[in-house]
């Protein structure tokens, strides 16, 4: 698309370049606005204006080209009527004629401005005071009055009468930055990208010292994906305006995108200290923060959230996620709990917490909540997945499968879909089935340490122990940087017998995650296998310190107190465990039982 300056010379580029009597600012994305600068006078001779005290009032001129957003006004005149008795006299007489010879003065110079043109301005000095473009006559309208019926066009929905009074605006004023960034903003939301980066891009050859045209145009750069050129123009309006606390918001979200959390963090807080009573800001930075696994900040910038307003179902659901990422299961439930009698109808809440009931072995209470939320939302793949879970915990495996099915139905793409899918039909005994969505997850996601992980398990299950081992060897050699990837590589040295080195991995993602109860239970399966009993049941207590809820951890509890010869604390755990494991789960625990007892 040719630029709106197409057909403006190079002289006449500079000289409205220079022009400040259209260059307010168009509406950005968050609604600043600056007023015109410029306003228009036409002096007269001290003759003149002494003729027309007393007889009439005359406003101050009405500025051509005010500000896009400011007020309509109209230059009205007031007659004013003098007090008392009617009567003529000479000196009236002249002071009439006098009068009338002025106004016809003001109307001669009024009429000569009219007819000044375009080619008329060279005489002017850019950026001379005082010398601005005439008044248009009377019958037309002027630029700024059709950029204010664009922008209530705009407002009322009606894009395409919008953009029509704008190009009239431009044909009037082709300097007017101001029309070109209205139209700019139009053209972007009518979805014509190509035409809003020209006018844009035109607004920033005019005046390139004002921030806000590049803060305009790094929308639309945004839009076509261009993220290289958004951060190149938000760095350019940071450059201009180093305070404005949104650019430095929006370049923060180009930052996150490209995975540079520090930078992105850095911009935030800048951003933060200038607007600290942001709920945007804060929620933003929450956001970015958890992210980063800084749960302790998420939790202090929603803290602030909270308490800057009422209070939204958005701040107290966010909030239960990074509690519930710490550990502090109460206060996640309760944050639940409140963000749902806010918004009684969000199935992402629901989904949320019962998740934190399943994880703390409510699986009722879970399920009532994935069901909800099913009901609210018929699909939502996120609820499938989790009541999915729940139910294979309660030992339901068909139900579970079918709500991996209708899982995968709504989002084929997800690799963990296929993997629990996958789990399920290895504890139904249905290997091959096992096998064949843990190729499917790993083709999705060629690290998926897990997925590799549990088709050895499969594999060494079918007697195909070559394929075993070359799996765990694959998990083995991924690199673990975190505490689950050191629990996965563990779990393949224990497929291999590498009980040594299963140890090592076990304690390393301890140490990265001292509350990872999982590794805890393995490192616990690892001292059993090598025969340190004591060891053993130390780990089983660290489980159940963090989740008193885990049947499983009772009943390996027990079996540990009965090697110890401790038959009735052994009795007493595996009591535990059937009063807390699912029904399908009773019959193998209450025989470990009877053994113990007998």
């Amino acid at each position: 698309m040719r630029s709106p300056l197409a057909n403006v010379s190079r002289a006449g580029r500079l000289r409205f370049a220079a022009h400040r009597g259209f260059d307010g600012y168009a509406s950005s994305e968050n609604g600043s606005a600056l007023r015109s600068n410029g306003q228009q006078r036409i002096v007269l001779p001290l003759s003149a204006r002494l003729a027309i005290i007393g007889v009439m009032t005359i406003p101050a001129p009405h500025d051509p080209a005010p500000d896009a957003h400011a007020g309509s006004t109209s230059a009205t005149v007031t007659e004013t009527a003098a007090h008392g008795p009617r009567r003529r006299s000479v000196g009236s007489t002249v002071v009439v004629i006098i009068a009338l010879a002025g106004l016809v003065y003001v109307l001669d110079v009024a009429r000569r401005a009219q007819r000044v043109t375009d080619d008329s301005l060279d005489a002017f000095a850019p950026g001379t005071p005082g010398h601005e473009p005439a008044a248009l006559p009377p019958d037309e309208p002027s630029a700024d009055n059709l950029v204010r019926l664009g922008s209530a066009l705009q407002s009322a929905g009606d894009l395409a009468g919008a953009q029509a009074a704008f190009d009239k605006a431009i044909q009037i004023a082709p300097w007017s930055t101001t029309a070109l960034s209205h139209r700019g903003l139009a053209r972007r939301t009518s979805g014509d990208l190509d035409g809003a980066l020209a006018d844009l891009s035109a607004a920033v050859e005019l005046d390139p010292g004002t921030a806000l045209h590049y803060y305009n145009r790094s929308f639309v750069r945004r839009d076509r994906g261009d993220l290289d050129g958004t951060l190149a123009d938000l760095d350019h309006a940071i450059a201009l305006d180093p305070n404005h606390a949104e650019s430095l918001a929006n370049r923060a979200w180009v930052h996150q995108r490209r995975g540079d959390f520090d930078r992105a963090l850095s911009d935030l807080d800048t951003a933060v200290l200038l607007t600290p009573h942001s709920l945007d800001l804060l929620r933003q930075r929450a956001e970015y923060r958890q992210r980063r696994n800084d749960l302790d900040g998420a939790i202090a910038d929603l803290d602030r959230a909270i308490a800057l307003g009422p209070g939204s179902a958005i701040d107290f659901q966010r909030r239960g996620y990074a509690r519930h990422g710490r550990g502090d299961v109460d206060g996640a439930l309760a944050d639940y709990d409140r963000a749902l009698a806010l918004d009684p109808a969000s199935s992402l809440t629901l989904c949320a917490r019962g998740l934190l009931r399943h994880t703390q072995g409510d699986v009722t209470g879970a399920l009532a909540d994935f069901e909800q939320a099913l009901q609210l939302d018929p699909a939502p793949a996120l609820a499938f997945h989790y009541r999915g879970l729940a139910r294979r915990e309660r030992g339901d495996l068909a139900g579970a499968i079918a709500d991996f099915d209708r899982t995968i139905a709504l989002e084929p793409g997800v690799a963990d879909h296929y993997h629990n899918r996958g789990l399920t039909r290895q504890d139904q005994g249905d290997l091959a089935g096992a096998v064949s969505d843990f190729d499917a997850a790993i083709a999705l996601e060629p690290k998926h340490a897990a997925a590799f992980l549990y088709r050895g398990v499969a594999h060494q299950g079918r007697g195909d122990v070559d394929r075993a081992t070359a799996d765990f060897d694959r998990v083995i050699a991924l690199p673990a940087n975190s505490a689950a990837g050191f629990l996965v590589r563990a779990e393949a040295r224990m497929g291999r017998e590498d009980y040594a080195g299963a140890l090592g991995d076990l304690n390393r993602s301890i140490a990265l995650d001292p509350r990872f109860g999982r590794a805890y239970y393995m490192r616990a399966v690892v001292h059993r296998a090598t025969g340190d009993r004591q060891a053993s049941l130390a780990d089983f207590d660290r489980v159940l310190g963090l989740d008193a809820s885990d049947w499983r951890a009772w009943a390996n509890r027990g079996l540990e107190l009965a090697a110890l010869a401790r038959r009735d604390d052994a009795v007493a755990s595996l009591n535990r465990a059937i009063e807390l494991a699912p029904m399908a789960q009773h019959a193998s625990i209450e025989e470990s039982l009877r053994r113990v007892r007998d």
